[in-house]
């Protein structure tokens, strides 16, 4: 499984192709600065949120999950009782990492499930759908 490819980094925080700089400064990196600020207050329910939020950028979904991760196996080595559903959180951020599970019409993975009636999820534009199609065939064939 190919990783999806990075154009950058923020924040330690690796963003991803397929998607012009003018989404990535007014999106990504205004909400990877977001799940920073969760962090720092200990908002764990909100960052939960975050995870699963389709409307949000896949870095900074993947970052909130990364974030969650830490006390939960903290509790967990300690032998406390871990209040974080990690198998949800895992589900809700499946594939947002891997090129081949990207999909070329929003930004998320193509499996996930859609906004609920009435609500869009932000459109990829046709030529970083393209350019993403291409690369996914391309790493099909390695």
């Amino acid at each position: 499984m190919a990783k999806m490819p990075a154009i950058a980094v923020y924040r330690q925080c690796e963003i991803h192709a397929f998607q012009n700089q003018e989404r990535v400064e007014n999106v990504v990196c205004r909400e990877i600065d977001d799940v920073y600020l969760l962090h720092d207050v200990g908002a764990t329910e909100p960052l939960i949120a975050w995870a699963a939020d389709g409307m949000r950028s896949p870095e900074s979904r993947l970052l909130a999950a990364r974030h969650l991760a830490e006390p939960a196996a903290a509790a967990a080595a300690q032998r406390r009782k871990v209040t974080i559903d990690r198998p949800y959180v895992a589900a809700a951020v499946s594939g947002l990492g891997r090129l081949e599970s990207a999909s070329d019409a929003i930004y998320g993975a193509k499996f996930h499930p859609g906004p609920p009636p009435g609500v869009h999820f932000p459109a990829r534009p046709a030529e970083h759908a393209e350019a993403l199609r291409a690369a996914q065939t391309q790493a099909s064939k390695e």
